[in-house]
């Protein structure tokens, strides 16, 4: 037994439904798209990918900003993820403008106490990245269930919904 995928009419052996018409084979739900959680989800866990991958090299881990912007761009009249996409590309942006003056400070602390200060810069920087990418994972958990999501610790937003 076959039925329309369209009306739910068993068709039998015909090439198509004698009630509605639509063609054997037809199937009613259409091609796998991404959905909007799951860009979303990708807009939180994009950078972190991209800073793990660039942790080994400064460059690329200051272009933690991309991927929220580029899936930004990819359905720009979603609201849902052009919210997501925004926080995630604000979290982004403040943590680059706090990391590279607070990497100097760190250096040069590191250096005046001739080595000594790697004891404790090390360690602080160790948790807060762990904590950073706690957030990433946090925020990316609540994408994924369709939930909003604000980080914490937000001192200001560059880019405005």
């Amino acid at each position: 037994m076959a039925f329309c995928a369209s009306c739910g009419t068993d068709y039998g052996q015909a090439a198509s439904c004698p009630n509605c018409g639509t063609p054997q084979g037809y199937s009613a739900t259409p091609a796998a798209s991404p959905n909007s959680n799951t860009l979303a989800m990708w807009a939180h866990l994009g950078p972190l990918v991209v800073g793990l991958v660039g942790s080994f090299a400064i460059v690329p881990a200051l272009l933690t900003w991309l991927p929220p912007l580029i899936i930004k761009q990819i359905r720009p009249n979603d609201e849902f993820l052009k919210r997501h996409a925004n926080e995630s590309l604000n979290f982004q942006l403040q943590w680059i403008i706090i990391s590279v003056p607070l990497a100097l400070v760190l250096t040069l602390f590191t250096v005046l106490t001739l080595g000594f200060g790697a004891l404790l810069v090390v360690p602080v920087v160790a948790v807060l990245g762990i904590l950073l990418m706690i957030m990433m994972i946090l925020a990316a958990v609540a994408a994924s269930n369709g939930k909003e999501h604000k980080y914490p610790f937000m001192l200001f937003r560059l880019v405005k919904n």
